[in-house]
């Protein structure tokens, strides 16, 4: 009779997974929004609680806070889409550029390349076969047509997410406090008022301190640009702030670009390795010394489930999936922080937990 109970409860845990999977993969044109909408009012509300103490309405500083931000993307948006454009339209002749300096290489593959047709028409010749040719025809979207697809995508998201922010900051805390009458007991909600305080201060202070430091990391990377000569510095610095957001991916992509950029826009060696390499020294001193400094050992997390979670919400909500897997895998770990039953995982979660800090 238990091994019969035990199957029945193990089915219905798969069971309860795999829905679960399949609700978040579905309904993710929802749950993506709103998951943004919930970490942006971690941010902003702060403002708005101290607009409401100068005796301003939640709901006007609910939206100054929307409108500031909106403008804020916008500006961003509008003063760099004109370079990033223009280094599209470069396509084809960067693409020429680099097509040029790694001739030797193609022609090596080319030699290679005639020689294994020659053996193939040799062997089909000994067979009495002609050597089988198909034409394969591949429809794809230009890149302008790509563009457009992400770009109408991303304003549909970006409508729903401050939609839902709005109304967020402004009925956050009568949401908060409809919710607690769910639970039994005053206790329960006396426990749950305090886990969500702890929660929201932390998570709070964790995605501010990221976002000024990927501000940071921005301007300084802007400024290091300018320094060295590269064309647009401004759009580079915007791209490092953005994708600094996504652990080790970010910085590699970020790196990778500049080092393309670097490479067609100079012609000395010394010219081309300078920008990636500084770029690199800069975001390795942000990653290594100031963030670590700055949140200390309680966030710093585990890469293997860095990399884990990253993989998970990227496989189920592609790349808004991998912007938010670290704040959600922080989330989770803040939860575990103030569970007694769940402190182990956060333990486990932790990089470099030793036993003295298990102890404290």
């Amino acid at each position: 009779m238990p091994d019969s109970v035990n199957v029945n409860s193990a089915t219905t845990t798969g069971i309860f997974i795999l829905l679960s999977l399949y609700t978040l993969y579905f309904a993710s044109s929802l749950l993506v929004p709103l998951v943004f909408a919930v970490l942006l009012d971690l941010i902003f509300q702060p403002p708005v609680n101290r607009l409401a103490r100068f005796g301003i309405p939640r709901e006007i500083g609910a939206l100054l806070v929307i409108i500031t931000l909106c403008t804020v993307m916008v500006a961003a948006i509008w003063f760099q889409t004109k370079p990033a454009l223009a280094w599209l339209e470069r396509a084809p002749t960067m693409v020429q550029e680099i097509r040029i300096k790694v001739e030797p290489l193609r022609r090596g593959a080319q030699e290679l390349q005639d020689k294994t047709r020659q053996v193939e028409e040799m062997a089909a010749g000994l067979l009495n076969q002609q050597p089988e040719t198909r034409e394969v025809v591949l429809e794809s979207q230009t890149w302008r047509e790509q563009l457009l697809d992400a770009a109408e995508r991303f304003v549909g998201l970006s409508v729903v997410t401050l939609i839902l922010l709005y109304f967020l900051l402004a009925t956050g805390r009568t949401t908060a406090r409809n919710l607690l009458y769910l639970l039994p007991g005053f206790g329960a909600r006396r426990t749950a008022i305090l886990v969500g305080q702890n929660l929201r201060e932390q998570i709070s202070r964790y995605l501010v301190t990221i976002a000024c430091l990927n501000t940071a990391l921005g301007m300084a990377t802007t400024l290091l640009m300018w320094a060295l000569g590269m064309p647009n510095p401004w759009l580079w610095g915007l791209l490092a702030g953005i994708l600094n957001f996504v652990p080790y991916v970010g910085a590699t992509l970020t790196t990778l670009v500049i080092a393309i950029v670097a490479g067609l826009s100079f012609d000395e060696i010394w010219r081309i390795v300078l920008p990636p390499l500084c770029y690199f020294l800069l975001t390795s001193a942000e990653g290594h010394i100031l963030s670590p400094m700055l949140h200390g050992r309680r966030f710093a997390m585990n890469p293997v489930l860095i990399f884990l979670s990253m993989t998970f919400w990227a496989t189920l909500w592609g790349a808004p999936g991998v912007i938010l897997a670290v704040p959600l895998l922080v989330s989770f770990k803040v939860i575990c922080d103030q569970v007694d039953s769940l402190k182990p995982i956060s333990l486990f979660m932790t990089r470099g937990a030793s036993q003295p800090e298990q102890a404290a």
